[in-house]
């Protein structure tokens, strides 16, 4: 028994050390990163892609923020209802944060086939069967009537709350395939159309050039794609029987990955988008993209 207790003391000791690393981590990539977002996001005209960007940027740093500290040693009364409303919140907010995510997505290959409409429908029409999927997926774990249940554990000198599903881990795998082949099209439609574009170029100039911004989307779009499925793949681990430090390490990743790629990978193409634009205003030539109707110089992404 004593040899149990340990055990237990010592994996919520390494859960504390990984839920303030968690916490370093996301607030050392905001401060470095908030200079630029004032200057390419605050200070530049509003558009929706600017919107989406906020949503992902504060509404993923509240989450990683709340996960983190949910994961850690809670001294609280009524804990076990302070936790229950403290996963819901966070697995709700993560399905706000995918739809905003996934958004920004769209509208980026959406510029890169020149804001074509029907593109744009097709998008949307694959996309909603994933925001019902996941819908569903959230209401069947975090729902009025889910196999979610919480128990309130004494420990010496402290409290824990630790949560279960009734539901099959298989479940969670079988509702994630819809937004992975989801996110491996949008990659696929980036790679496409960026080996498109350098074969046009080639044809019409005679030689090998590439669009930076678009070489930069198709990046960018693969990056996401495969963060994602790491992602995906990583929040199992919780839900399988390895040892405490797997699943832990497992938690740690997934509350810092999707929050701190994304915002990253929108605030370096607007970087390099103003730099282009400086270099055309010198005089160098300018490759541009169109992110919305009437705004020639694409300052959208």
């Amino acid at each position: 028994m004593a040899a149990s207790l340990q055990t237990a003391l010592q994996g919520l000791q390494f859960t504390d050390y990984c839920s303030v690393a968690t916490i370093t981590t996301i607030s050392y990539d905001y401060l470095l990163t908030f200079g630029r977002e004032v200057e390419l996001v605050w200070r530049r005209p509003w558009s929706l892609m600017s919107s989406l960007y906020v949503i992902i940027r504060y509404l993923g740093v509240v989450l990683a923020i709340t996960d983190a500290i949910w994961g850690s040693i809670i001294y609280m009364p009524e804990l076990v209802r302070l936790c229950i409303d403290t996963f819901k919140f966070t697995n709700w907010g993560s399905y706000a944060y995918m739809l905003a995510l996934e958004a920004t997505m769209i509208l980026r290959i959406f510029a890169m086939y020149n804001q074509s409409r029907r593109l744009l429908y097709f998008l949307l029409g694959l996309f909603f069967p994933v925001v019902v999927v996941e819908l569903v997926l959230t209401v069947l774990y975090f729902g009025p009537r889910n196999g979610m249940y919480v128990t309130d554990i004494p420990l010496p000198g402290m409290q824990i709350c630790s949560g279960n599903f009734s539901l099959s881990p298989l479940l969670y795998v079988y509702f994630s395939i819809p937004g992975i082949v989801f996110d491996g099209i949008l990659a696929l439609f980036a790679v496409a159309r960026l080996v498109q574009h350098t074969i046009d170029m080639k044809r019409d100039l005679g030689g090998w050039k590439m669009n930076v911004c678009m070489r930069m989307l198709a990046r960018d779009s693969i990056l996401y794609f495969m963060g994602n499925l790491i992602y995906r793949s990583f929040n199992l681990i919780p839900l399988t029987n390895l040892p405490p430090l797997y699943k832990t390490l497992a938690q740690a990743f997934c509350s810092i990955e999707p929050f701190v790629l994304p915002p990253r990978l929108v605030i370096s193409f607007r970087e390099y988008h103003a730099q282009i634009v400086s270099d055309s205003d010198a005089g160098s030539p300018i490759e541009s993209m169109v992110f919305r109707p009437g705004d020639p110089n694409g300052n959208n992404d």
